[in-house]
């Protein structure tokens, strides 16, 4: 039995390949359970992140970090919108 969540993060390429892994093998398996990608997501990652079949993603550290927080969770939501999120 194969832990379903064990990938490589050093790159970003490893990354989304971990997730499009996770996302194939949970369907595979009959698995339909939501997946959200974490973990030091900016704005420019979410289009790559959303395209490997993931269910959203959570950040903060982007919001947070930012100097305009409001105009960052705007265009957070607007890189999403696409998504259907």
């Amino acid at each position: 039995h194969r832990d379903l969540h064990s990938f490589p993060t050093r790159r970003s390429s490893d990354l989304l390949e971990g997730y499009r892994d996770i996302v194939l093998k949970m369907r595979e398996n009959g698995i339909d359970l939501p997946i959200v990608a974490i973990g030091g997501i900016t704005v420019d990652d979410i289009p790559a992140i959303m395209g490997t079949g993931v269910t959203g993603i959570a950040l903060s550290g982007a919001i947070l970090n930012a100097e305009d927080p409001k105009s960052m969770t705007e265009s957070i939501l607007e890189t999403l919108k696409p998504f259907g999120k």
